[in-house]
């Protein structure tokens, strides 16, 4: 189970009636509930993608001093729940204490391995999650958007942090692989040769807002365009520049890329490996599990390749797909274009919105051919479902599938970076990585983009 699912599948069992209403199993509510909204605090941007927007001025205190008192607060929460009398609970209790412990102890060593120190992260990096922002922000009213320029402001400062941060790292040897460090610098390179306009930032700013005065929107936008261009941007070249002259040069090369050549490496691995699958096995041993899946990957591939292509070599097979014209578009023209009744891109989402809290039906616009994907979303009730596309920033494409539940928020992510301009690159390439969809009756269905159908 990810870390979000887990999370959030916490505070679900949180929010189920306690079966003893004094007591342990009060002071369990109690605690589940401090713990989440203390995580809400620590992570502003969290509480506005699940719809609180309590924080949307804010940024997470990534500094030392903030990761000090986070997990401070982290050990508090923890050894409240294991004072806890587990045997004045009910099962169900049960579970829950002992879901909330495992979560914390989770946190407390993931925190342990200090990751802000070395990670430059071309997926999920600041340079990333900030573009997402515009996505899952609310804008309902003014000070909404009065708030999103705050945050907006607040970038530069937290990329100054971020650069700390790496810099202390670097102090202790501790870098991030070459590759990670190039792919971000190439994200930031065309992020910087654009406009301030040009970043998906400024989106909100070119979206009518039909509840606002017209004051309001010229003030908005003036306001956004001020904090992108004197914040956000110099802190991009900034974020940039330090990457290139510090970073890149001390960079870990393709056979140290592994967590093992960092100092304190290997220890760090076997916390993470119970982190993600709160197994407690050998870093060997998650290996050979590695290497087996891979074979069994490759069986299954040939065997699909003499099916199709008329060969079972695999590197035949993987070359075929690589450059046989018939594998790909002949040009960026002959992608897919025009509107899209999409339902079968969120099976997922909507198989878990079933299991848990009932039927969800989705009715979804998406535009494909254009510098960016656009989403419509029709709530219903307070349940709903949505597909999140991010515009054309550092040079390509990036997706995510996400669904918004009434009791949280579980990202299914599967970022996909893209070169727009390359004929390969569309809705159901092999580029773009989905999640495999659970069948569902009713969906209809393209070749190319399942769960899709052409309406224009």
């Amino acid at each position: 189970m990810s870390k979000p699912l887990q999370a959030l599948a916490l505070v679900f069992l949180a929010a189920v009636p306690m079966t003893v209403h004094a007591g342990p199993a009060q002071d369990l509510s109690k605690l589940c509930d401090d713990y989440w909204q203390g995580s809400l605090r620590a992570s502003p941007v969290l509480a506005t993608s699940i719809g609180d927007d309590r924080y949307g001025d804010q940024l997470a205190d990534i500094t030392p001093a903030g990761a000090e008192r986070e997990e401070a607060r982290l050990r508090s929460v923890l050894s409240r729940a294991r004072a806890i009398d587990v045997k004045a609970l009910s099962a169900a209790d049960q579970l829950t204490r002992s879901a909330l412990i495992e979560e914390l102890e989770d946190e407390l060593a993931a925190s342990s391995c200090h990751m802000e120190q070395w990670v430059v992260d071309p997926l999920g990096g600041p340079q990333v999650e900030f573009m997402n922002i515009p996505d899952y922000t609310a804008f309902d009213t003014a000070v909404q958007g009065e708030r999103y320029v705050k945050r907006c402001r607040r970038m530069g400062r937290y990329f100054e942090d971020h650069i700390a941060n790496l810099r202390l790292g670097l102090k202790d040897s501790r870098a991030a692989s070459r590759s990670a460090v190039e792919k971000t610098i190439d994200q930031l390179d065309h992020m910087i040769a654009g406009s301030a306009d040009s970043l998906a930032l400024m989106i909100p700013a070119r979206t009518p807002r039909p509840k606002w005065s017209a004051e309001q929107r010229q003030r908005f936008a003036r306001d956004l365009r001020a904090a992108v261009a004197d914040s956000v941007v110099p802190a991009l070249v900034r974020y940039r520049d330090f990457l290139k002259q510090d970073v890149l040069p001390v960079a870990r090369t393709p056979e140290k890329a592994g967590m093992a050549a960092l100092p304190g490496g290997v220890e760090c691995y076997r916390k993470m490996i119970r982190v993600h699958t709160s197994l407690e096995m050998t870093p060997e041993a998650l290996h050979q599990l590695g290497l087996e899946q891979v074979a069994k990957f490759r069986q299954d591939l040939a065997a699909l390749g003499s099916k199709v292509l008329g060969t079972s070599d695999v590197s035949a097979i993987e070359n075929k797909l690589r450059t046989d014209p018939a594998m790909q578009f002949a040009n960026a023209q002959n992608r897919p274009s025009g509107r899209l009744e999409c339902r079968g891109l969120v099976a997922v989402a909507a198989w878990l919105s079933r299991v848990i809290v009932g039927t969800v039906v989705f009715h979804d616009e998406v535009q494909i051919g254009h510098d960016d994907v656009r989403l419509d979303r029709a709530p219903v009730g307070h349940r709903y479902a949505r597909v999140v596309v991010i515009h054309r920033q550092a040079g390509g494409l990036q997706f995510e599938l996400q669904s918004g539940l009434a009791f949280g928020h579980t990202d299914y992510r599967a970022v996909g970076a893209a070169d727009p301009d390359s004929p390969r690159s569309h809705l159901g390439s092999p580029d773009v990585a989905e999640p495999a969809a659970p069948p569902d009756e009713g969906f209809a269905a393209r070749p190319d983009i399942e769960g899709c159908q052409r309406i224009i």
